[in-house]
């Protein structure tokens, strides 16, 4: 393999490294939303009465949301980095096969 093709190599992994960790990052960012947020809900309900608690318990619903569609969107950003480094990886490497690299 030679220098080029070497230092595509090199940062195709990182680049894919990279965005595995973004991946797994929505992934806690996503727990955190549906595990910890629910727990919160039900403990402030079954220990807070009356309107006041209604409404924080609906903030904490839209809070959710919001969280979840973050992590969603992190998730999504993280694989389309992927397909597009695998792209950008196959077209250069094609190009070194051309050139004679």
């Amino acid at each position: 393999m030679g220098a080029a093709a070497f230092m595509i190599s090199l940062q195709f992994d990182l680049t894919m490294k990279l965005a595995d960790e973004l991946i797994e990052e929505a992934e806690a960012v996503g727990k955190i939303s549906s595990r910890d947020l629910s727990s919160y809900k039900y403990v402030v309900s079954s220990s807070w009465r009356g309107e006041n608690s209604t409404a924080y318990v609906r903030k904490m619903d839209q809070l959710e949301g919001k969280i979840t569609n973050n992590a969603a969107g992190l998730r999504s950003s993280g694989e389309l980095i992927k397909r597009m480094a695998r792209n950008i990886y196959e077209a250069e490497m094609r190009a070194i096969a051309i050139v004679g690299g």
